[in-house]
């Protein structure tokens, strides 16, 4: 199952986020897309996701994704704090352009899951982040409003999902846990 939003929720160049869900995954046979506004992983697809991989070379990392169509930030948790299976987790990403990867980070069940080497390019160089694909929660997007049914579907549950246009503090991101 899958969540399409519609063509909503582009981002500026100036526009900071925060996004979070819970998370109960079941599987990681395959990658699995937990919001997704992004119609594939090129540098060239504008949009944004978070995703979890599955055991593959990452392992089962949480990894966020953003590009401009010609720029993209992209950065994982580290080997060592990989997605939990068959229990609920909260997965929270904060997207900082100003302080760059110091600032942006991915939370796991509340705390700083650090980026691991799986981190590149920087936060300032992404402008706008837009694209005509549908958000989809669950599933990949596709061009245009659509959601694929096929491509990397989460393996699990999403619930409570939030999107804020800010930067929530560290403080915040514990009470959502």
């Amino acid at each position: 199952d899958y969540v399409n939003m519609g063509d909503i929720l582009d981002w500026s160049a100036t526009e900071n986020m925060t996004i979070s869900a819970w998370v109960y995954r079941k599987s990681v046979a395959i990658d699995g897309n937990i919001i997704n506004k992004k119609a594939g992983n090129l540098s060239t697809d504008s949009g944004y996701n978070i995703y979890q991989y599955s055991t593959g070379a990452n392992g089962g990392n949480t990894c966020f994704l953003i590009s401009d169509g010609t720029d993209q930030y992209v950065t994982c948790t580290a080997d060592e704090t990989t997605s939990t299976l068959n229990r609920w987790q909260i997965v929270t990403v904060v997207f900082d352009r100003q302080n760059g990867t110091a600032g942006s980070t991915i939370y796991l069940d509340g705390v700083d899951a650090e980026h691991g080497p799986y981190e590149a390019g920087t936060p300032s160089s992404v402008d706008a982040a837009g694209n005509t694909g549908g958000l989809c929660i669950g599933i990949r997007t596709e061009l245009p409003v659509a959601c694929s049914t096929t491509v990397n579907p989460f393996n699990g549950q999403i619930d409570d999902v939030r999107i804020y246009n800010r930067i929530l503090s560290s403080s915040e991101i514990a009470k959502l846990y």
